[in-house]
């Protein structure tokens, strides 16, 4: 299983603090893709929009969105625009 963390308003409009997926091998675009349709409202998962993190690395040193994700992995999504 892979575990998605979520942080700030993301919480609010998954109505939860985690969630995980049973697939195999995935990247980040499709994880955000696979999730977003677990959402009521019309609101994207827009990767500029956010920070992401597998297993505490910040994509951008890895892969960008095309970073492979897979089973025991742990990603971490913080919302960069919020409130203050």
């Amino acid at each position: 299983m892979i575990e998605i963390r979520l942080i700030g308003h993301l919480k609010n409009l998954f109505k939860k603090d985690n969630i995980t997926i049973d697939q195999d091998i995935i990247n980040i675009d499709k994880l955000l893709t696979s999730i977003s349709t677990n959402l009521t409202t019309k609101f994207s998962l827009d990767p500029a929009n956010l920070l992401i993190l597998v297993n505490n690395i910040e994509i951008s040193a890895l892969s960008s969105n095309k970073t492979k994700i897979k089973d025991g992995d742990i990603v971490t999504l913080i919302p960069t625009v919020h409130g203050g």
